[in-house]
């Protein structure tokens, strides 16, 4: 796992301006489809800050850390590299719940056509939203009724401005993935929304 991460920085790094192309070879599907797929997200400096490995058993590598996961009893649950359970994810209808190992709510996601919600209470109380419009090739990130930034798909990549900050995600042009803009959500569980939302 560390090795495709490192291999992945050096590929990010090699492109040296925020608007050169990056081509990854490392994006492929399983016979069945379903996506097994590395997703990076890189800074304005091309540093990378964290990656996804979609499939079966989903994992994570932020801040050179890894995390792997498992499903359990309809939970799909995280390990640090030292077995701990960091977070699980319970599923809804209209969403699903990021939880501490004890239960305690870390982030409540809800899913609607034209709108992702995401809030640190039950009440959804304060939302994060990502708000897509008729054009298909933006969506903007809002707290309450006030946009701080927008998610908008390149040609080989998604760029996600949020107040002063700039991400990039590199071949990937789902909106929806702009989520990890939202830098009030600590990074690993940003990364670990993102695997839900590459899922649908």
């Amino acid at each position: 796992m560390k090795n495709v991460f490192f291999f992945l920085c050096s590929l990010v790094l090699a492109c040296g301006s925020n608007d050169s192309n990056y081509n990854s070879s490392n994006n492929y599907s399983t016979s069945q489809g379903a996506a097994l797929t590395q997703i990076v997200l890189v800074d304005t400096l091309n540093n990378a800050m964290g990656e996804v490995t979609l499939g079966s058993s989903p994992s994570i590598v932020v801040g050179h850390k890894d995390y792997s996961s498992k499903f359990k009893k309809g939970k799909l649950k995280y390990y640090d590299d030292n077995g701990q359970c960091v977070a699980k994810v319970s599923y809804k209808s209209d969403g699903f719940k990021l939880k501490r190992e004890d239960g305690s709510l870390l982030w409540k996601v809800k899913l609607k056509s034209n709108k992702i919600k995401l809030a640190n209470n039950e009440e959804m109380l304060n939302p994060y939203q990502l708000k897509r419009y008729e054009d298909s090739s933006e969506a903007k990130l809002k707290v309450g009724d006030e946009t701080l930034g927008k998610v908008k798909a390149k040609p080989n990549k998604l760029k996600v401005t949020y107040g002063s900050s700039v991400y990039y995600l590199y071949d990937q042009r789902n909106l929806d993935y702009g989520v990890v803009g939202f830098e009030e959500i600590p990074l690993l569980y940003r990364m670990m929304i993102l695997v839900e939302l590459a899922k649908k």
